[in-house]
């Protein structure tokens, strides 16, 4: 039944991580099943590795924001993070950003017209702190270490703390409790 679903209002974009051949379905599409799936529009895009990062981000960005309808809410994992918020600098009408340990500089700075940012990062996200020794390249360790800006959009959210999840993906075995959590303290 549509009414049991825990997140209802709204479209919702999710995307994947990076170097994942599921299309995100042992991540970030888990979270699909709590939500109304006709406000679901995936921001699939395949399969690749380190460097197509580099060569693909910023035409998959283009792309999701030219396809995200009004008010959405962005829900990205890891490289997905990277993804949705140069999306949301490309102008995708996103009202606000969950981004689940992101792939990002810890003191990044979000597009203004972001009404709100939620980071939801662990401090044992190893994966994402091996990020801050690459150079010249768009990720950085906020999975492990949270904001460390001055934006007062953007809260922090320690997923070891809240569900004792562990390392990079780790949120994702509680996916229920992270989508009534959202549900609970994020959305209006």
């Amino acid at each position: 039944m549509e009414d049991e679903k825990v997140i209802k209002e709204g479209h919702i974009v999710l995307v994947h991580g990076f170097n994942v051949k599921d299309d995100g379905d042992s991540t970030i599409n888990r979270l699909e099943q709590y939500v109304d799936k006709r406000n679901v529009l995936q921001g699939d895009y395949g399969y690749f590795g380190l460097w197509g990062v580099r060569f693909f981000n910023k035409s998959i960005a283009k792309t999701i924001a030219g396809m995200t309808p009004p008010h959405s809410i962005g829900v990205g994992h890891s490289n997905g993070c990277a993804i949705l918020t140069r999306a949301a600098e490309y102008g995708a009408k996103f009202d606000r950003l969950i981004l689940i340990n992101p792939a990002l500089e810890k003191d990044r700075q979000f597009a203004p017209h972001l009404k709100r940012i939620d980071i939801f990062h662990n401090l044992s996200d190893t994966t994402v702190s091996v990020s801050k020794w690459l150079p010249f390249h768009v990720w950085g360790e906020m999975g492990r270490t949270g904001y460390q800006g001055n934006d007062q959009r953007v809260f922090n959210h320690e997923t070891g703390e809240l569900f004792g999840a562990t390392g990079h993906s780790g949120v994702f075995d509680y996916s229920e409790q992270l989508a009534n959590y959202i549900k609970d303290n994020l959305v209006e």
